[in-house]
């Protein structure tokens, strides 16, 4: 609703509108009963000068002043609206009133007669309501914008007041604005207006054109020509900037521009100040502009006129006055400081100079502690006397500020100055003691004494003041030790240790020795040099003296002798801060410690001191390879020096990195290879945000050229990470570095290390679904599965651990979404992994990735029949219900037998599905075969001409031994180690000689399993190293193997379950069993069983290949794997190309398919031009491009990505045959690629979904929000390859596509375990002699349970070598393993573990598909293995001459591939890492004891360290 507001006019209806007001006061209501008629039929209607949105206007009444009218309006909230109406279209609201909130005004809206006063009124309250209130605004400006007609600028008496109120304002006869009284249609304040400028030579402008002065940002102003230059008119004062508050001026620039050429072609600074600001006198006039001091209205102006009697003209006033400067300001006239006693009445005396009269009036403020109180004041002989007071502080010191300022009539400010309020008490102590010497001491202007115990002011003393002081008091001492040589800075704190240097001088002493003060606080602290103590160690008294006497200390100090007995570590890297350990006794003494390096400097950590201990940081040094001849100790006057103590190594650098990538909780171990790593004592890794420190983690080196580093944990909440560091699949990447002491560039690797990825990839953690609802699983002897989220994201097979109870679950299978372990046969004990009881007493679940990551899923209940045991009483209770329950059991089994029927016939009818399925795609599996069958005739033949292409014994045995290392140390040249020529290789060789001792070495493998310390991948390096030693000593590693393992036995035919024996790497005698059978059947593998797996790896590949893989997802339609299988269906055709190769005169056909990218058709041809070369021999797909020739010397080169490659709504995808149109018979060419080229090209994809990509090597620009896709787009997908695998979510043509790969590939499948399940005469006797002493050691302790011998079996050759070999193909044959190939592998390997299996696994629709797939077949292999174990045990016995001829010419083979002194210097370790502990189990062992073992591994260690070796 809107309320508007006319305009009445007094000119014209001026009687009326009186006699209305008087007569009529009010609203009309009705009309009817009044007296006035109104009539007419044509309506009043007006425009509304002001209108308001949702305010209800009740009341309204009318004023006229001058010129003007006012309208009064009350309103329906409760206020009182002033208004000025300008003309009858328009009104303004100057100033609204409050009258009485929430409540409306009553209509009644009155003027009191005298024109002052409004009457307004609601219904609970009445107001009288002044008109106007000028005094509010107290500057020309503020009153002129209030547009209040009442109110104007008096411009004399510099007020904002009503015309009447200002003197003289009336003499004009005009109603408006006059000078002094400015009203508010004046557009300008009283100011000055023009600026004279004085230009030299001004040039003449056109007729027209005119001068125009710009002052700031203000529109310019035309300026007038002078005789001088112009004159300038200023600016409004509402167009000039504001000044600011703590400010009294602001500057601007004046600038001339003409009207013709509108360039400013002058300019100046401009000054516009306001005098005002200033508040005191010496302010005013000292200011920097021409102001002046009105002394009795106690401002600072710039118009003296206005100031009614004195003036003070201010120093840069340029008006010339007798009474001009500071000096005339009423001011104090102070010589000494002003000191008031704290709680002591005084009168306070200031000279004044220049006070105002009469003398009267005056009064003193003082402010202590923001508390201000007021007191008369008095003046005589031009001295201001404060009234006698009392003044007092809280705080507890001995003084404080306070300020005093005299004020005349209450408001006029004469001066102010500070006042010192003291307490004698606390000025006269120290340390919460009262202290004689120091109270005497004060200054006298104190007037402090000493009466009776403590300090007081003189005058209020009331026992005598005391004229000496007590003798010394000793507080504290420190330090209390120190050496015998002196030089020691020993302080002493107290009261009364003198008051002064002089009388202490020759009275100190400690054990009569005298301390020289070098410093000296009066009475209070002492500190002394001690002397040289020519008696030896002691305890020494501490005497102080004074005038008064002579005080002997409590404590004593100890003279003491510093020895130094060891420093370590010994080496370190050149740039510095490695932590020094110096070994002694009273290394801790004293007060200054000195350590130095020759001439380098040791920082000295002086608060990790003790006794025996000090550590220092070292310097860098100017040389990498620095040899220290000495290390000095200096404490005080001791110098003690020890002989090369320290060795400075070249930094230690980094080559190789991997993995990074991490879950937000980190913990993955990331494998840091580099040089010098043992020169550091604790390394660690950091990530950073931007330059912030995220975390760190503590790495462990494992030897000079390897680390291992946990990755630091993250939280990205609590990071304000920029937009880079994300991606769309939520992933965080994190710059990462590497402290190590004072090393700067493995911090900041990208600048020194710029070929090495300096970032980490953090990733969401993995999710772990619970096994039940209720928390418990059933676990009726299949694979436990483990369903979840993100599992593979940043972790591997060998990084997740799953436990049931303290048992571990062997892990067989992991995807993203999925984890398959074998649990144990019989059920843990009710426990969690540390061994500590659980509730329900089952065993709990515990998934563990990393070291950060624990996920608790549930409880375990096997299902198996427990026996539990009855008190008697409770058998007859039980008895008396029996023969109820055995009627009821009779009915419960006859349902039972019923519903077991129906589960018969169900499983029947999915069996027979399954057959359906199989035969429908029968014909498919025939083709495909067909088409193997031939290409695998042609790859045999080739393999009879050129052989497999297996590894040689050097390569496999690293492989084998060492999965995953890439440079191991091992295979590395021995290097020569500073200092004498042979030592090094001395020691190594007494090394090997104990290791060669059988006792010596039993001994040492089983103290290193005992240190809790000795982790999984230590056993497993362990075993490898020693292998490796033992190339040359078959036999010897033999006897050593035999012993171990009868040592397992022993100790697992103790178990419950001995079954488990050798299923996993629990101590060193797996891995070493591992390796020696690698050895024994190598040769077997090579001229026997090597063809077999060849072929079955290249007929998985040519399968696989023959149809669509994904280069991004690495998925494709024949697949065994569930994981890996294309879930599109992909419209696809096979395309037969002609290859051009230069060695060959004729073309050569290649298949591939219209769909295949780039980089695939190129990795077939090249598979195909290469097929009897080796992998590593070949052309890499980095190394060439594929050139089509078409037409007339048309030439192509075809890439992965180039400018015909498309962007779609974000999805780039990569270029196929099929995308350059080509078709059957098309000619290609394999073409060297461009040396410029080759490092863009070298690098796959940027983006994550193909990174790692081994087919992807063209050079493919990522941009920020661009994905790429082969295909099918991984839409729904947020993680790099995560997908929802779920079993119910596979069509059925899925099923049929990994049956048909698997009955392609079957015969492949059954060659291999037919070729490596026969037992021939070729078969190694390594295989009969180990099952042999299986078969004795199980008659030995009467194992009767055939299961248990042959899971040892499985567990010793299939499931521990060949299983191995089946996964990792390229550990024996030089060739390229892709990820599908890898994954199809693996569902065979695990197919082979079940089936040496002897348990039956019941298979529904929950089972994994790899079981599913060869459900049938498995049974048949399982009577392959039995017939295997059969057969080996049938044949015969092997002698003992004919193993050790056969372990001989093994060793002779193989002599001299591996330097064994590294594999010695790697082992050695371990020796350094539990030395003790291995000294004392040789000193403990008789055997080893009686051999001197003990000290024969010590000479190895004193040989190490340079000194005479001793082969004894």
């Amino acid at each position: 609703m809107h309320f508007a507001i006319g305009r009445l006019f007094y000119e014209e209806n001026r009687e009326k509108l009186l006699w209305f007001q008087e007569k009529k006061a009010g609203n009309i209501l009705n009309f009817c009963n009044e007296t006035v008629k109104l009539n007419g039929s044509v309506p009043i209607s007006a425009m509304a000068a002001i209108v308001y949105t949702n305010t209800t206007l009740t009341g309204v009444a009318l004023a006229v002043t001058g010129q003007h009218t006012v309208a009064f309006a009350g309103t329906g909230d409760g206020s009182l609206k002033k208004l000025l109406i300008t003309n009858s279209m328009e009104a303004e609201e100057f100033e609204q009133v409050i009258v009485d909130s929430g409540n409306p005004m009553i209509a009644d809206v009155a003027l009191d007669p005298t024109q002052q006063y409004v009457y307004a009124a609601s219904p609970y309250k009445i107001s009288k309501i002044r008109i106007e209130a000028c005094q509010q605004y107290n500057t020309c400006d503020k009153c002129l914008q209030a547009r209040n007609p009442y109110c104007g600028w008096c411009s004399l008496e510099r007020r904002c007041t009503i015309k009447a109120a200002c003197q003289n304002a009336t003499w004009s006869f005009s109603d408006r604005s006059s000078p002094r009284w400015l009203s508010l249609e004046t557009k300008q304040c009283i100011d000055f207006q023009a600026v004279e400028l004085v230009i030299n030579q001004l040039p003449q402008l056109p007729y027209g054109a005119h001068y125009l002065c710009v002052f700031g940002e203000s529109a310019p102003i035309q300026a007038r020509v002078t005789h001088t230059g112009l004159a300038c008119m200023t600016p409004l004062v509402t167009a000039r900037p504001p000044i600011l508050p703590t400010e009294d001026h602001v500057i601007v620039n004046l600038a001339v521009r003409s009207s013709e050429t509108e360039t400013d072609f002058i300019h100046r600074p401009f000054v516009f100040y306001n005098c005002e600001v200033h508040k005191t006198c010496k302010a005013c006039v000292t200011s920097t502009w021409a102001c002046s001091w009105c002394v009795h209205e106690n401002t600072c102006t710039s118009n003296a006129t206005t100031c009614s009697r004195r003036v003070i003209v201010g120093e840069s006033n340029p008006q010339n006055s007798l009474i001009k400067g500071r000096q005339h300001c009423p001011s104090f006239n102070i010589d000494d400081e002003i000191l008031l006693p704290n709680g002591v009445r005084k009168e306070i005396s200031i000279g004044v100079k220049n006070l105002l009269t009469p003398l009267e009036g005056f009064q003193c403020v003082v402010e202590i502690e923001g508390a201000k109180e007021r007191v008369f004041a008095r003046v005589r002989d031009n001295t201001v006397i404060c009234a006698e007071n009392m003044y007092t502080y809280e705080a507890e010191i001995g003084q404080v500020q306070a300020s005093l300022t005299v004020l005349w009539n209450g408001d006029t400010f004469i001066d102010k100055t500070n006042v010192t309020l003291y307490k004698c008490h606390l000025l006269g102590s120290h340390g919460g003691r009262a202290d004689c010497s120091l109270c005497m001491t004060r200054e006298r202007k104190y007037q402090c004494a000493w009466c009776g115990t403590s300090c007081s002011y003189s005058e209020s003393c009331v026992d005598p003041v005391a004229t000496s002081c007590p003798p010394p008091h000793i507080d504290w001492i420190h330090p209390l030790s120190g050496p015998l040589e002196g030089g020691t800075l020993v302080t002493i704190e107290g009261s009364n240790l003198g008051s002064s240097e002089e009388e202490i001088q020759d009275k100190v002493t400690i054990g009569g020795i005298p301390c020289i003060p070098v410093e000296y606080s009066i009475s209070v602290r002492i500190v002394c040099r001690t002397g040289v103590n020519l008696s030896g160690p002691m305890p020494a008294v501490v005497v102080v003296g004074n005038r008064a006497g002579v005080t002997r200390a409590q404590e004593k100090f100890h003279y003491k002798a510093v020895e130094l007995n060891g420093v370590y570590p010994n080496v370190g890297p050149q740039s510095g801060g490695t932590r020094l350990y110096l070994k002694g006794s009273n290394l801790n003494i004293g007060s200054q410690v000195e350590i130095t390096l020759d001439d380098l400097p040791c920082r000295v950590e002086r608060s990790l001191a003790s006794s025996s201990q000090i550590s220092c940081r070292t310097t860098r040094s100017p040389v990498p390879s620095y040899v220290v001849s000495q290390l000095i100790l200096r404490i005080d006057g001791a110098n003690i020096t020890y002989p090369n103590p320290f060795t400075y190594t070249s930094d230690p650098t980094l080559r190789y990195i991997h993995p990074l990538k991490s879950f937000m909780s980190g913990g993955r171990y990331v494998k840091v290879m580099g040089t010098n790593l043992t020169s550091v004592q604790q390394p660690r890794m950091v990530v950073f945000n931007e330059h912030n420190v995220v975390n760190e983690t503590v790495c462990e080196v494992t030897n000079a050229s390897t680390m291992l580093c946990p990755s630091p944990a993250v939280r990205p909440d609590s990071l304000k990470l920029r937009s880079q560091h994300w991606r769309s699949y939520d992933e965080m990447r994190l710059k990462i570095g590497f402290v190590m002491d004072d090393v700067q560039p493995v911090r900041e690797m990208q600048n020194y290390f710029p070929t090495l990825p300096n970032e980490i990839i953090y990733v969401p953690d993995p999710k772990f679904y619970v096994l039940s609802k209720d928390g418990v699983k059933l676990y009726k002897g299949e694979s436990l599965v483990i369903e979840g989220e993100n599992m593979r994201l940043a972790s591997t097979e060998g990084e997740i651990n799953v436990t049931i109870g303290t048992r571990s679950c062997n892990l067989t299978s992991l995807s993203m979404t999925q984890l398959v372990c074998l649990p144990p046969e019989v059920q843990p004990p009710g426990t969690d992994e540390m061994g500590r009881k659980t509730e329900n007493n089952l065993p709990l679940v515990v998934v563990r990735a990393g070291m950060n990551l624990r996920y608790q899923i549930g409880y375990l209940r096997y299902e198996v029949a427990k026996t539990y045991e009855f008190p008697p009483e409770a058998i007859g209770g039980l008895a008396a219900g029996a023969a109820v329950l055995i009627v009821l059991s009779l009915i419960i089994l006859a349902a039972l037998r019923h519903k077991s029927s129906q589960a018969e016939r169900e499983y029947k009818r999915i069996q027979l599905q399954m057959d359906t399925l199989e035969n429908s795609v029968r014909s498919e599996c025939k083709q495909a075969f067909a088409e193997l069958q031939t290409d695998m005739s042609d790859l045999n033949n080739d393999i009879q001409a050129t052989g497999v292409p297996t590894l040689d014994h050097r390569t496999f045995v690293m492989k084998v031994f060492f999965p995953g290392v890439a440079d191991n140390p091992v295979i590395e040249e021995c290097k020569q180690i500073n200092g004498p020529q042979n030592m090094y290789e001395i020691a190594m060789a007494q090394f090997e000689q104990l290791l060669c001792n059988r006792n010596f070495l039993l001994v040492f493998i089983e103290t290193l399993e005992d240190q809790k310390s000795f982790s999984i991948r230590d056993k497993v390096n362990v075993a490898s190293l020693l292998m490796i030693i033992f190339l040359e000593k078959m036999e010897y590693a033999t006897s050593i193997l035999k012993e171990l393992l009868l040592r397992l036995i022993d100790k697992y035919v103790g178990t419950k379950h001995p079954q488990l024996m050798l299923r996993r790497t629990e101590s060193v005698v797996e891995k070493m069993l591992t390796n020696w059978m690698a050895l024994c059947m190598y040769n077997y593998i090579k001229d026997q069983a090597g063809g077999s797996l060849f072929l079955l790896f290249s007929a998985i590949k040519h399968q696989v290949e023959k149809g669509p893989v994904d280069a991004i997802t690495h998925d494709a339609r024949y697949s065994l794997s569930e994981e890996r299988l294309l879930r599109e269906q992909i419209e696809y055709s096979p395309v037969t190309i002609q290859v051009i190769h230069e060695d060959q005169d004729e073309k050569m056909q290649c298949k591939v398919n219209d769909c295949d990218t780039i980089s695939q058709v190129k990795a077939k041809i090249l598979d195909y031009l290469y097929k009897n070369t080796p992998f590593s021999q070949r052309p890499s797909i980095y190394d060439v491009d594929l050139e089509w020739r078409h037409g007339r010397g048309g030439h192509l080169i075809l890439a992965d990505e180039d400018l015909t490659t498309k962007v779609v709504n974000g999805w780039k995808r990569i270029n196929t045959l099929a995308h350059y149109g080509i078709r059957d018979s098309a000619v290609m060419c394999l073409v060297a690629r461009r040396k410029e080229m080759l490092n863009c090209l070298r690098s796959p994809f940027n983006g994550p979904l193909i990174s790692g990509s081994p087919h992807l090597g063209n050079c493919i620009e990522d941009g920020p929000r661009v994905r790429y896709w082969h295909l099918v787009k991984n839409v729904d997908d947020h993680h790099e390859f995560q997908k929802d695998h779920s079993h119910k979510a596979i069509p059925e043509i899925f099923l049929t596509r990994l049956l048909s790969t698997k009955g392609t590939i079957q015969k492949f499948v059954d060659d291999f375990l037919t070729t490596i399940l026969s037992a021939k005469e070729s078969l190694p006797p390594a295989v009969k002699w180990l099952f042999d002493l299986f078969d004795e050691a199980a008659a030995r302790y009467g194992i009767s349970d055939p299961e248990v011998v042959h899971a040892w079996k499985s567990n010793s050759l299939p499931l521990r070598f060949w299983v191995n070999l089946v996964k990792n193909p390229d550990f024996v044959f030089d060739i390229e393993k892709t990820q599908i190939v890898d994954s199809c592998l693996s569902v065979i390997a695990q197919t082979f573990m079940d089936s040496c299996s002897t348990s039956e696994h019941r298979l529904g629709k929950d089972s994994p598909s790899n079981k599913l797939l060869f459900a049938r077949d498995i049974p048949t292999y399982r009577k392959m293995v039995n017939r295997f174990y059969q057969d080996v045990a049938n044949l015969p016995a092997v002698a003992e001459q004919e193993m050790c001829v056969s372990l001989q010419m093994l060793s002779m083979a193989h002599a001299g591939e591996v330097d064994s002194v590294n594999a010695l210097k790697e082992l050695y370790i371990y020796v350094s890492r539990y030395g003790n502990q291995i000294l004392e189990a040789l000193d403990t062992d008789p055997a080893c004891q009686s051999q001197h073992l003990a000290s024969k591994l010590e000479t190895v260690a004193y040989t190490i360290g340079g000194g005479e070796a001793s082969l004894c």
